[in-house]
């Protein structure tokens, strides 16, 4: 990775910072070239009302292998009703995975290194969806329901990772305490109970899901590869450190309203 370049459409207070393990520290504004070893990136203006880009170049120096952005504060416009990120976005170019999805709303405390876009370095915790908020959107969708709030899942197929402890053999992930805790897919303004669904249930027909390296649950005698819908199984465990948020940007307006993401809860599996 020779470089990063982080744009951002007309940000909102937004800092982004590029460590690597070393102490010195520089503030940045848009359309800069930096090589220190840690750098905040600011954005110009918070009431701008033009249309403009603020570009940060960082600059791999020597016997550095990887950049690591973090997102002490990131605040920035809604995506639409589908999920995509249009007025405002942060986008990562240059990496070694290829650009990054387009990140907008509201992403606090997300610090992404190398091959994962989220990164949780706790024994235990919690990891969010990008924008997820437990509120509906306020953009909506005008269907045969009619006005429905639209969704606050992004456009865009991204990896979250956790830190697998040495002494254990993986992490079981089970559902956050939010009513829409899960829900990347279907309609849970129209369904009095929402519904688990796993594997072909997320091919027949393609939609939204996370893929697991081959997770057991409890209660299930098939493996879990895929999970989807409104409701996540009351735990899966899996010996990877991290599942792939895959995104089929083809939505069904009527079939998929306020999905608002995911918020799963981790800890350390047993051996």
């Amino acid at each position: 990775m020779g470089w990063m370049e982080g744009v951002l459409m007309l940000g909102v207070l937004v800092t982004v910072v590029a460590r690597i393990p070393e102490p010195a520290i520089i503030d940045s504004t848009h359309r800069e070239e930096k090589d220190t070893l840690l750098s905040y990136f600011t954005n110009v203006d918070a009431n701008a009302n033009t249309v403009t880009s603020c570009d940060l170049t960082v600059t791999k120096i020597k016997n550095v292998c990887q950049l690591r952005l973090e997102m002490p504060l990131m605040t920035l416009a809604e995506p639409d009703s589908e999920g995509a990120c249009v007025d405002q976005y942060l986008q990562v170019t240059g990496g070694q995975g290829g650009n990054s999805i387009k990140i907008c709303g509201d992403n606090a405390g997300q610090h992404p290194p190398m091959g994962c876009d989220q990164y949780h370095q706790e024994p235990s915790g919690s990891v969010k969806s990008f924008n997820y908020v437990n509120k509906p959107s306020t953009a909506t969708l005008d269907t045969t329901f009619g006005i429905q709030p639209g969704a606050r899942h992004l456009q865009g197929s991204y990896t979250v990772c956790a830190k697998v402890e040495t002494e254990s053999c993986g992490l079981t992930w089970s559902p956050g305490p939010d009513d829409y805790s899960f829900t990347i897919t279907g309609n849970p303004t129209q369904a009095p109970e929402f519904n688990i669904q796993v594997n072909e249930d997320c091919l027949n027909p393609a939609t939204d899901y996370l893929l697991f390296s081959i997770g057991e649950a409890t209660d299930s005698d098939e493996p879990i590869i895929l999970v989807c819908g409104t409701k996540f199984p009351p735990d899966v465990s899996s010996s990877s450190d991290r599942f792939k948020v895959e995104v089929n940007t083809v939505e069904a307006a009527d079939n998929d309203l306020d999905n608002r993401g995911f918020h799963l809860n981790y800890i350390q599996k047993a051996c």
